[in-house]
């Protein structure tokens, strides 16, 4: 699952180089060709699946604002996948928020609910290509107002791809065990701007708060090890070393629409 971000300006806001990571074969829901495809963390796969992703924990601190004390913000996500075909494929995933400030009371709430579908419209073994589109929807209303669930849908269609080098020439081969996968998106919120009033002194102030379109993308590079001693040339690799694939992953957002001032409020 993937939460929308909030960007202000033009200025990029999240920008995550992955940690080399290392992951190994699990079964075949990523392959084309000689090729398999591991599903990471951060970017969502050009494949459709049979999956069921237990919950994953991922814990924040935020800094001290002008209203605000330092907090721990905890989210604990599942995911729930199926293949409807060979081609497509469904998901529902659902997150748990808890916000523990320093010196004020926890809060713990459901975000919204997250659907997505997906259809894997190319997929040409001989190139090691997948491409796939798909569309994903933040449904509002469905979470809890205390950890701040929008009242209003997000919709985020997003193409996907994989491209293997196997196909490179023999003079190159130690690049075929090469791969690239990514993914982009626009989130488009089906309201564009949140109002608030509130009443103080007899007055009315009403403020309005635009919801930004927000462009979101991502790609990994992949060494597949044992594709490198399976089909290019065996180095010797025991292991577990001759099974891991090194992976470096990208992610980033950045805001696509602005108020009618050129700003964000």
């Amino acid at each position: 699952m993937r939460d929308v971000l909030r960007p202000s300006g033009l200025a990029l806001l999240a920008a995550v180089l992955g940690i080399t990571s290392f992951v190994a074969f699990a079964d075949a829901h990523g392959v084309v060709g000689q090729r398999f495809f591991p599903a990471t963390l951060t970017i969502d796969d050009p494949f459709v699946a049979d999956e069921l992703s237990l919950p994953t924990v991922q814990v924040v601190r935020r800094k001290k604002g002008a209203d605000s004390p330092p907090t721990w913000d905890t989210e604990i996500d599942a995911e729930l996948s199926k293949r409807l075909s060979r081609r497509f494929g469904i998901s529902l995933a659902g997150s748990l928020a808890i916000e523990d400030p320093k010196g004020g009371p926890t809060i713990a709430g459901f975000d919204n609910m997250h659907v997505a579908a997906k259809y894997v419209f190319i997929q040409d073994a001989a190139r090691e290509l997948l491409v796939s589109g798909g569309l994903e929807a933040d449904v509002g209303g469905t979470g809890q107002a205390r950890v701040e669930a929008e009242s209003f849908s997000t919709l985020v269609p997003q193409i996907f791809f994989g491209k293997g080098l196997g196909d490179v020439p023999a003079s190159m081969r130690f690049l075929k065990p090469l791969a690239v996968t990514g993914a982009i998106g626009i989130a488009i919120p089906t309201k564009e701007h949140t109002v608030t009033r509130t009443v103080a002194d007899d007055a009315v102030d009403v403020e309005r708060e635009l919801n930004p379109r927000v462009l979101e993308w991502g790609f990994s590079l992949q060494y597949n090890l044992q594709y490198l001693q399976s089909f290019v040339e065996d180095i010797g690799l025991e292991a577990p070393l001759n099974r891991m694939i090194p992976v470096v992953r990208v992610v980033a957002s950045v805001q696509a629409s602005y108020g009618s001032d050129g700003t964000s409020s």
